[in-house]
């Protein structure tokens, strides 16, 4: 995501980009697609799953698809057009020290079962 103070420096970034998309003005490619399937069926056609497994794509990808999907199923919201929102990623790793993670070890990842807030033993002892 990218913000800007001045419509000048966009327009300047936006010079550098292809001119390609809406109306060719832009430069970015056309987005809008429109489909009778459902989300579930949509899901399922584009294989994400199978491809993330394969590590064809990225988990920061995987995990933009999910949401969009998600928001589109439950109308969450979310949208990247406003800078006062954005992307929601799972915290879930708690070794931030060691220089390889041990991803079969439970002492990579955090507690799950209490919130983010909580792991912390001076915020746990406060809100517990």
């Amino acid at each position: 995501m990218f913000a800007f103070n001045d419509h000048s420096i966009v327009k300047k970034v936006v010079s550098f980009l292809p001119r390609v998309g809406v109306d060719g003005r832009y430069g970015l490619p056309q987005q809008r697609r429109t489909s009778l399937a459902s989300p579930k069926q949509l899901f399922r056609s584009a294989n994400m799953t199978q491809r993330w497994q394969r590590r064809e794509i990225s988990n920061f990808e995987y995990l933009m698809y999910l949401i969009i999907r998600l928001q589109k199923k439950f109308y969450l919201g979310r949208t990247y057009q406003d800078l006062n929102q954005y992307p929601i990623f799972p915290w879930v790793i708690a070794d931030y020290e060691s220089e390889k993670l041990v991803l079969n070890s439970p002492s990579t990842y955090r507690d799950l079962s209490k919130p983010v807030g909580t792991l912390n033993p001076i915020r746990k002892s406060f809100f517990y």
